[in-house]
């Protein structure tokens, strides 16, 4: 296999077509459990709460190379298992650990994915192409366009933006220095989503990235990679409603009486049984 900053390529071959989970960990979390099959059933669960079955459930071979976003320089196990509802076989595991982000902040590309726009709220994948930090955000076009304007260029724009933006955090959070707010929350190395709400319905945006340098907290290089135009929708208002159909009143006293179980804490209460009716568009 071959390991690098953010991923590490290599295959999973079992031995029959049987169903298999298989997931990148950090190498830690086999240690905070009582035994291998409480981390099996812990690991499954949340699998399932956050990530789509496909993505973790094979039969036949696997890639780990589908596993990206990484953190450099730490240590990583490949964990598969049998599993059919519960697990039907031991776990296996393989370490390894991510090599150093060491690339040129001169060389630094970035390219942007959207994962999903919605009226009010954008949520944008960053890609960088070499292992170098990088702060991304998002701005309104006509706000770029109004910046660009009044210190002579895009790029420059861009840099004040983005210069404007860590300066804020870093005093907003309460952090001493740049570098710190960098570290703990405004810098990426590896594949990373920024999500902005409250935005404008159908409106442009643009996001860009810049690189960092973490130990002064400035910028690494006065490049700066921008997305094409990005825009919320249309703010479409529903025409769902809801009617509430009220029964019969009934004295909560006597229903007490004959079922202190449920309606205990209804004595010398009215009970209003009702029914929500939704029309077509309501789900």
């Amino acid at each position: 296999q071959n390991v690098f900053y953010d991923h590490a390529e290599g295959e999973v071959l079992p031995s029959n077509d049987d169903p298999y989970i298989c997931s990148v960990q950090l190498a830690e979390t086999l240690t905070w459990y009582e035994s291998y099959e409480d981390y099996m059933y812990s690991l499954v669960e949340n699998l399932e709460r956050y990530g789509n079955e496909e993505d973790y459930l094979f039969r036949g071979p696997s890639d780990i190379s589908t596993h990206v976003g990484l953190q450099p320089e730490t240590e990583y196990a490949v964990v598969c298992f049998g599993w059919s509802g519960a697990p039907t076989t031991d776990l296996f595991y393989a370490t390894f650990t991510t090599s150093k982000a060491d690339g040129n902040p001169e060389d630094l590309e970035v390219d942007f994915e959207v994962v999903r726009a919605n009226f009010n709220d954008l949520r944008v994948a960053c890609v960088p192409n070499v292992g170098a930090y990088y702060y991304a955000t998002i701005v309104e076009e006509s706000v770029l366009i109004e910046r660009t304007e009044s210190v002579g260029g895009v790029q420059e724009a861009l840099l004040a933006i983005a210069d404007e933006e860590i300066d804020y955090g870093a005093d907003y959070f309460l952090y001493d220095s740049r570098a710190e707010y960098l570290a703990d929350m405004g810098a990426s190395v590896r594949r990373s989503e920024i999500f902005v709400n409250r935005l404008t319905p159908n409106t442009a945006y643009v996001a860009f990235a810049v690189a960092v340098d973490m130990t002064t907290g400035e910028f690494a290089s006065d490049r700066v990679s921008v997305s094409e135009a990005i825009y919320t929708r249309e703010r479409v208002y529903s025409d769902a409603k809801v009617e509430f159909a009220v029964g019969n009143y009934y004295d909560g006293t006597e229903l007490a009486k004959i079922d202190a179980t449920m309606f205990g804490k209804c004595t010398g209460l009215a009970v209003v049984p009702y029914t929500i009716i939704p029309n077509s568009s309501a789900t």
